[in-house]
């Protein structure tokens, strides 16, 4: 009987090579090492470096990483172009431009007023100042005014 091949390969571990004979048999060595182009189940599987593939699989499900662009150098609360927007740990994000939808419910809150929760038409309106100005263009209508009213023309 002939000695098995010498195998110089830093793959191979000595300590599996454990027979009394000095031999390694087909069964003991697929039971101990992956098979190079074939289908089997791994219990673990760590890569040093880097891993290619054409495609992954996890659970059933195949990895997409088309969109990982969107998610990648992310910070979270600040909002960047072309990415997606994700919360901070108070659950609070900023720095967006413009924001439009369709409907937005909640309250709103200014700088220099009470929260507005609901808009509607106001039945009165006080305005506490010795003067105001009101800046661009605006239509006025009334039915009742009970104030002195003064006009600056500004051009």
């Amino acid at each position: 009987m002939s000695l098995p091949p010498t195998i110089n390969s830093t793959l191979f571990n000595s300590s599996y090579f454990n027979s009394s004979d000095g031999y390694i048999t087909l069964t003991t060595e697929d039971q101990r090492y992956l098979r190079l182009g074939g289908v089997g189940t791994l219990s673990a599987l760590n890569v040093i470096g880097n891993m290619n593939c054409g495609s992954l699989t996890i659970n059933g499900s195949s990895l997409d990483l088309s969109g990982l662009g969107y998610v990648s150098g992310v910070t979270p609360g600040a909002a960047s172009a072309s990415k997606a927007l994700v919360l901070d740990p108070s659950s609070n994000f900023s720095g967006i431009n413009s924001l439009s939808a369709a409907s937005i419910t909640g309250t709103i809150q200014t700088a220099a007023q009470p929260n507005i929760s609901s808009i509607g038409s106001l039945a009165t309106l006080t305005v506490n100042a010795l003067q105001n100005q009101i800046r661009g263009k605006f239509k006025l209508q009334m039915e009742q005014f009970d104030a002195d009213l003064q006009l600056m023309q500004y051009k």
